[in-house]
C-alpha cells in the first residue's frame, strides 16, 4: 500500500516477511514520519525494511510466490526496481515482481 506525501525527501518500506504485507511511503519531511506511516500502512508484524532519503531517491520492494523478497534504492523507479528484483533472485526468490515502488520526486 503506497502513501505518498506532499514534499519531502524520506521514504520507507515495512513489510511482515511471514503474510508478505508491505506499504511503501515517499515524500515525507522527516524519516519518522515516514516509517511511522509506513508501519501504520503495513500493520501488525511490519518493520521497516529499507529507507531512501534524498530527493529523487527511489526506493522498491519485489516479492515471489515462494515468499521471497528484496528491496532496492535508486536514483530511478527502474534501477530501485532491477536493485530489489536482484536481491529477491538473489535470496533465492522464483518469478520475483515489483510490489510496491515510490520516490522522493
Amino acid at each position: 500500500m503506497p502513501d505518498f506525501g506532499i514534499q519531502g525527501e524520506h521514504g520507507a518500506i515495512a513489510l511482515n516477511a511471514i503474510d508478505m504485507v508491505g506499504s511503501i511511503t515517499a515524500r515525507y519531511l522527516s524519516q519518522d514520519q515516514a516509517d511511522s506511516q509506513a508501519l501504520a500502512l503495513c500493520g501488525k508484524g511490519c518493520e521497516i525494511v529499507l529507507r531512501f532519503q534524498v530527493t529523487g531517491k527511489c526506493g522498491a520492494l519485489a516479492s515471489s510466490p515462494d515468499k521471497k523478497w528484496g528491496v532496492g534504492s535508486g536514483d530511478s523507479a527502474s534501477s530501485a526496481s532491477a536493485a530489489a528484483m536482484k536481491q529477491c533472485s538473489s535470496n533465492g526468490g522464483q518469478d520475483c515482481a515489483v510490489e510496491l515502488q515510490g520516490c522522493n520526486d
